[in-house]
C-alpha cells in the first residue's frame, strides 16, 4: 500500500500539509464530509491558480533577404499569444497561430521558449521538442495536466510530438 501523501489540488507528492508546488494547504480529513470539503477547496484553489495563468506566448522570428546587406537575416519579431490556462486545462488547446517549418530542420530538435504570466508577472519556460514530420505549417498545442504541469505539442492536430511535462512557476 502506497502511503505517499499527495496534494489534493495538484496530486504532486507532499512532505507536509503545505504543497511546495501549488501552495495548497492540505488538511487531514477525519470523515467523509471533511474529505468532500477538502476536495471542493482544492478544486476552488486550482481554478484560482488557473485564472491567474494567462498569456502563454511564443516569439516568432521572421527571416528574409536584406538587399542592402546582401544577406539572409532576422527582419522581424512577433509575440504570438497562444492561450490562457483555462483553455488548456485537461485538454490540448491548439492555438490559431501557424508557423512555417524551417526547410533544413527535418527531425532536428527545436528549442521552444514560452512566456506566460502568473498573477501579472512574466515567467519563462524552455524545452526541446523533436517535431513531427507533417505537411504544411506547424501549430502549437498546450495542455495543463492534472498535476498542474504544462505539456507543449508541436505539429498538427493529427500528427504531433510533445514536450516532457514542464513545471510552472506559481510564485
Amino acid at each position: 500500500m502506497d502511503n505517499e501523501k499527495k496534494c489534493a489540488c495538484c496530486r504532486n507528492s507532499i512532505e507536509s500539509q503545505f504543497c511546495g508546488y501549488c501552495g495548497f494547504m492540505n488538511i487531514a480529513a477525519l470523515d467523509q464530509a471533511a474529505e468532500q470539503e477538502t476536495a471542493e477547496e482544492a478544486e476552488k484553489w486550482r481554478r484560482e491558480l488557473l485564472s491567474q495563468l494567462t498569456d502563454f506566448s511564443v516569439t516568432a522570428y521572421e527571416y528574409g533577404w536584406i538587399e542592402k546587406e546582401s544577406e539572409f537575416s532576422l527582419v522581424n519579431e512577433n509575440v504570438c499569444i497562444l492561450a490562457n490556462a483555462s483553455q488548456c486545462d485537461g485538454t490540448v488547446f491548439w492555438a490559431d497561430s501557424r508557423f512555417r517549418q524551417p526547410p533544413e530542420n527535418g527531425r532536428k530538435a527545436v528549442i521552444m521558449e514560452l512566456a506566460y504570466r502568473f498573477n501579472g508577472r512574466e515567467k519563462k519556460l524552455k524545452c526541446e521538442i523533436i517535431p513531427a514530420e507533417c505537411d504544411g505549417f506547424w501549430r502549437i498545442g498546450l495542455e495543463i495536466t492534472e498535476r498542474l504541469q504544462l505539456v507543449i505539442f508541436l505539429g498538427s492536430e493529427q500528427k504531433y510530438e510533445k514536450s516532457a511535462k514542464l513545471m510552472l512557476n506559481f510564485e
